[in-house]
């Protein structure tokens, strides 16, 4: 978290990680869904969740960016945008955006490993046969001692003769 600049973004994550909404479901959370109690998400297939926001830190670092932002109620939390200069090494600054429409998917994947390569992650292609980027992170040594530090988390290494786990499996090493 702390690796991102932009407290947009920081509040993004939280809901990822806190209220485990899918990117797809965070790509659609307008600020008019957020009453100060809950959060209304909107996900596959239609279906309408309604999720109690109670970790402190997210409530806070969600209503400090509502006040922070005086955002309108129809505004998406993540919408597309433009920045530059980039290619002048000069510094970056917002070209245009629009705060009434919801990011695209792949404007949206971009954004999630903008966010992994800022806090150190690589993202590049796998080398694993089979095995799409980023889907891959947790097999990573530089991800798997990441998540042993995490407070609660026990990690075992996997067999070295295995190169792919069911999911019981790979429940049963986290």
């Amino acid at each position: 978290m702390a690796a991102q600049t932009r407290q947009r973004d920081r509040v993004a994550l939280l809901l990822l990680f806190r209220l485990g909404l899918r990117k797809g479901e965070l790509s659609r959370v307008q600020f008019k869904h957020y009453d100060g109690r809950q959060l209304t998400v909107f996900g596959k297939g239609g279906k309408v969740r309604y999720l109690p926001v109670v970790d402190n830190e997210l409530r806070l670092e969600l209503e400090r960016h509502i006040l922070d932002r005086q955002p309108d109620s129809d505004e998406f939390l993540l919408y597309p945008e433009k920045t530059g200069p980039e290619f002048y090494k000069g510094p970056v600054g917002v070209i245009w955006e629009d705060r009434h429409k919801p990011m695209a998917p792949t404007t949206l994947h971009n954004w999630w490993k903008g966010c992994l390569e800022r806090a150190g992650f690589r993202t590049g292609r796998c080398t694993r046969p089979g095995i799409p980027p980023l889907r891959s992170s947790c097999a990573r040594p530089e991800t798997s001692s990441w998540l042993r530090c995490w407070p609660g988390t026990r990690i075992s290494e996997p067999p070295p003769t295995s190169t792919r786990t069911s999911i019981p499996q790979t429940s049963r090493r986290l």
